[in-house]
């Protein structure tokens, strides 16, 4: 799987786990999409297809499969930017609700990255 198809879906699972993806949310993947366009090996269109009708346990699944794959493929420095990336996505619409945090749990688990100190450290009040 293309490293940006797995970061892609992460997310876009995050984003969406929450039951809508805000305005806000959809801009940050849309500038994460263009900013990585001519890297982009994938339809997102229908990878987005893919995720749009999962349950709440398939999200999960999905976001862990694509955050191994992920982690196969990119260095700690990029897996703590795509995590900043989507910490600031989720928080773009002023709020994290419990679901981003659970799916945040995942990442940290399947990175060794403790998420509440990411959190602590990486949000500014």
């Amino acid at each position: 799987m293309n490293n940006l198809k797995s970061a892609f879906t992460i997310l876009y699972l995050l984003a969406s786990c929450d039951g809508e993806v805000s305005s806000s949310e959809l801009e940050l993947i849309m500038k994460f999409f263009q900013d990585n366009q001519e890297k982009i090996e994938f339809n997102h269109h229908h990878l987005i297809s893919t995720l749009l009708f999962l349950s709440e346990e398939e999200n999960k699944l999905r976001l862990a499969k694509a955050a191994q794959e992920y982690k196969n493929d990119s260095s700690e420095a990029e897996r703590l930017d795509l995590l900043r990336f989507a910490f600031n996505l989720v928080i773009s619409d002023g709020k994290i609700a419990t679901e981003e945090i659970r799916m945040f749990n995942i990442l940290g688990n399947s990175w060794d990255i403790d998420i509440d100190e990411f959190i602590k450290s990486n949000h500014h009040y």
